[in-house]
């Protein structure tokens, strides 16, 4: 479960591989953003759509891949097009999806608000999250199939 200085540091990684000031490269600022995501325990919700299909995200759910592992995943269908190209190529369920840096831009803008939100959800409400009761139903639909 991640505590609210979890999510206020997630998103200030996250701001900063936006604001690039490492001049990292499209390739390594995509490869941090999906071991970022990686780390959030809604990451298949946040891959979903952008690196995985609703299908791809069942399918891995169903051999018990966490957030980490499904990142390897992604991380393994990312290719430079050529050397000198700003722009990524992600091979996505039989095509190639680009990925250029507004679409990545657009994508940390995207996973930042969500971690925020989440963050102030569980901040104001004093209560867990949806994710945190996501996670609990879980939990219990496990320890209920070593009942029978």
């Amino acid at each position: 479960m991640m505590t609210y200085d979890d999510y206020d540091m997630m998103y200030d990684r996250l701001m900063y591989l936006k604001k690039n000031q490492n001049n990292l490269s499209l390739n390594e600022r995509t490869k941090k953003l999906i071991e970022e995501i990686g780390e959030h325990p809604d990451a298949f919700e946040m891959y979903k759509g952008v690196f995985l299909t609703p299908d791809q995200v069942k399918n891995l759910q169903r051999f018990g891949i966490n957030g980490k592992q499904a990142s390897q995943y992604i991380l393994n269908q990312c290719e430079l097009r050529t050397k000198n190209s700003l722009e990524l190529t992600y091979r996505y369920y039989g095509y190639v999806k680009p990925i250029t840096p507004a679409i990545l831009n657009q994508v940390i803008d995207d996973v930042a608000t969500r971690v925020q939100l989440e963050n102030e959800y569980a901040r104001t409400v004093h209560a867990p999250s949806p994710q945190d009761e996501k996670e609990d139903q879980l939990t219990l639909n496990e320890l209920g199939q070593f009942e029978h």
